[in-house]
């Protein structure tokens, strides 16, 4: 049994909850989440380019922003995928 899992960011969904989908619907979101967190990389690239040589207090605060909802992104990810864990799917190289 996997050690539960330590939360850091809100989500709207509980692992109890997660775990009652459907595997089409857990990896789904997976991907979604994945792609997700791809734009907001390329974000912080171009903010960061931005912020290069200027200060700009409205850029800094969109890349702590960006750095939050990233990090709260692969936290969701790591939850979906405890979910198919505890759905059975851990030992299934697919998921």
């Amino acid at each position: 049994m996997s050690p539960p899992l330590k939360l850091e960011h809100p989500h709207p969904f509980t692992l109890e909850q997660a775990s009652l989908l459907p595997f089409a619907t857990l990896t789904a979101e997976i991907a979604r989440v994945q792609n997700s967190i791809v734009h907001l990389q390329r974000s912080q690239v171009v903010l960061r380019e931005a912020l290069e040589g200027e200060r700009d207090e409205v850029l800094e605060q969109a890349v702590e922003e960006n750095e939050r909802a990233i990090s709260a992104q692969e936290e969701r990810i790591m939850l979906l995928h405890r979910a198919i864990e505890e759905k059975g799917g851990a030992g299934n190289g697919h998921y």
